[in-house]
């Protein structure tokens, strides 16, 4: 299939990496925002488009890899029949892209992307949804062609999933920029718990959740959890944050 990507961010980035290595073939890259190459995708070697009017029309799917909020303001050439539109986010609604043709739909890829640092694509979970059986199977077909791990799910069960994967992925991140910046105010350095961080998510794939679970809050040690507390007390936010934390592991502890 001839495919043209809308967008030159993480996701369209790592689409296009994917795309190069099945059989299908990118035709054009289109950047709306900017009227230069961006140096991460030279190598791929695509033609551009920086204006709508300059946007090919015999491609077989339309892939709009933009942020949740320029979905809506997006304005692509009508397509026919045969040709499809797809969306990449986790939240917003297909029915988006309805006014462009009557095959619409997503492909939701669960993970954590950046431009420039390649992954295994086909161990990517890809979550779809369609307007019709033809747009399902479409699809269907072209996310298998990049991974084996596709789901049809419906416009709530994709926010619900987006919502779970921002909880695990970047909030956890953002807790790992907090320990750094303690560790480097003491120059200890944050390799120290990576072997801690990698057997933390390597026993999710033995236990439950809850089951992994260990440290003072869970076993109520209460002395530990006010020295934590002192040794962050001019951190206000990270200080509510601990606490909340230590609240709903003990909450759930008791459960």
């Amino acid at each position: 299939m001839k495919i043209v990507i809308i967008g030159t961010g993480n996701v369209a980035w790592h689409l296009v990496n994917a795309i190069q290595q099945s059989t299908h073939r990118v035709i054009q890259l289109v950047n709306l925002h900017s009227h230069k190459v961006s140096s991460d995708f030279e190598k791929f070697n695509i033609p551009y488009a920086f204006l709508y009017t300059d946007i090919v029309l015999e491609a077989d799917v339309y892939i709009i890899a933009i942020s949740d909020k320029e979905i809506a303001t997006l304005q692509l050439p009508i397509l026919n029949n045969k040709q499809i539109v797809i969306h990449t986010s986790g939240i917003a609604e297909i029915e988006l892209l309805k006014k462009y043709c009557v095959n619409f739909g997503c492909i939701y890829p669960v993970q954590t992307l950046t431009k420039g640092i390649p992954i295994d694509f086909t161990r990517v979970p890809l979550i779809i949804e369609a307007s019709n059986m033809m747009a399902k199977e479409k699809c269907m077909d072209f996310a298998l062609t990049l991974s084996p791990y596709v789901l049809y799910l419906s416009l709530h069960k994709r926010q619900v999933l987006h919502l779970a994967a921002v909880l695990v992925n970047n909030f956890t991140n953002q807790l790992f920029v907090e320990a750094k910046q303690l560790l480097d105010k003491e120059s200890i350095s944050f390799d120290l718990l990576k072997p801690l961080l990698s057997e933390t998510i390597s026993k999710l794939n033995q236990l439950h959740p809850l089951d992994a679970q260990t440290g003072p809050a869970k076993r109520n040690d209460v002395l530990t959890l006010l020295m934590h507390e002192n040794l962050i007390e001019e951190n206000s936010l990270l200080l509510q944050i601990y606490k909340l934390m230590t609240t709903a592991i003990q909450k759930q502890a008791k459960n």
